[in-house]
């Protein structure tokens, strides 16, 4: 079975750091974007797609 620790790695840096300031930062949406320097829908579409690449990890396990 797989680790979220073990999966998160494997991630794009950009979209680690996307994870670690709005899910470990508390940074809304809108804060992570102007944080980083993109749009506040380019964070949303990211943060959809590295949660659902996690989530897949996890459930193929």
């Amino acid at each position: 079975m797989s680790s979220l620790g073990a999966i998160i790695p494997v991630l794009p840096d950009r979209e680690r750091t996307i994870l670690r300031l709005y899910f470990l930062g508390s940074l809304t949406q809108r804060e992570v974007a102007d944080a980083i320097g993109m749009s506040h829908m380019r964070v949303s579409r990211l943060l959809h797609r590295s949660c659902g690449h996690l989530r897949n990890c996890l459930l193929a396990g």
